[in-house]
């Protein structure tokens, strides 16, 4: 007899709003990544980790966010975390080059 066993996935990030409501140029770069972020308004805070999840930076933010500079990190895979009011977040990979 056979039986199929089936799980939810489990996903606290819906990617298809991460898509649509923040973007990040150029990726890679070597210097400074600019933020296209569709709901700025809502927008508390921005995170950036390494690969393994250690935060390097934290910033809360009340205005309107164009840019972040990346010059001081080391070349490697990174991720923007933005993180919105109504607690939802969006994780972005970005990589940093040397110059």
């Amino acid at each position: 007899w056979y039986y199929k066993m089936e799980y939810p996935i489990l996903n606290s990030i819906n990617k298809t709003e991460a898509v649509q409501n923040l973007k990040i140029y150029p990726n890679p770069s070597s210097a400074k990544i600019f933020l296209d972020i569709k709901h700025i308004s809502k927008l508390k805070r921005i995170e950036i980790t390494d690969a393994t999840g250690k935060m390097l930076k934290s910033e809360q933010y009340g205005s309107v966010i164009t840019s972040i500079d990346i010059s001081n990190l080391r070349q490697g895979i990174y991720y923007l975390h933005a993180v919105y009011m109504d607690r939802k977040g969006e994780f972005i990979p970005f990589v940093k080059t040397n110059p």
